[in-house]
């Protein structure tokens, strides 16, 4: 099987002018768990030269389900070019790839999103799924063709 990382960049890139890039980054703790976005802010509000990084974290492939997620993530960059993030994360296995992207769409955006964080991706039996949940907690899988931003921010747009 093709590396996860590179199937989920094959299939990203076109739909940005940012080169997403596999990163080191050191796990250093300290955040909330499940809130990755304000960790990030908070670490860059706390120190000088620090910024937010964006992007995703890549889970192993899993061969009983054919599948691998890809979850939207936030982290540090420093100014010397090392990363690092603050949120706890579970799994030691997950790569982290950066997509600038997700960054600056949030940023012109900005008022129109219920949410900074975009959809999950779930990659299963060679198909992408936004995963998104619901109120109620439930999970909801939409097949998608092209990982263009607009459309992984889809469930995040404020509804009047």
């Amino acid at each position: 099987m093709t590396n996860n990382i590179d199937v989920f960049i094959k299939h990203r890139q076109p739909y940005t002018n940012m080169k997403l890039v596999k990163r080191d980054v050191k796990r250093i703790g300290g955040g909330i768990a499940n809130d990755c976005y304000n960790n990030a802010v908070k670490a860059r509000d706390r120190k000088h030269g620090v910024a937010i990084a964006s992007g995703w974290l890549i889970e192993p492939y899993c061969s009983v389900n054919n599948s691998f997620e890809i979850t939207a993530h936030f982290w540090n960059a420093t100014m010397t070019g090392e990363f690092f993030d603050t949120t706890p994360i579970q799994n030691p296995n997950v790569e982290y790839v950066s997509d600038g992207a997700i960054m600056a769409y949030i940023l012109s955006n900005h008022e129109m999103l219920s949410s900074h964080v975009p959809s999950s991706i779930l990659f299963k039996n060679n198909e992408f799924l936004c995963v998104d949940e619901n109120v109620d907690g439930s999970l909801v899988f939409t097949p998608i063709l092209e990982l263009t931003t607009e459309i992984l921010f889809h469930r995040k747009i404020i509804s009047n």
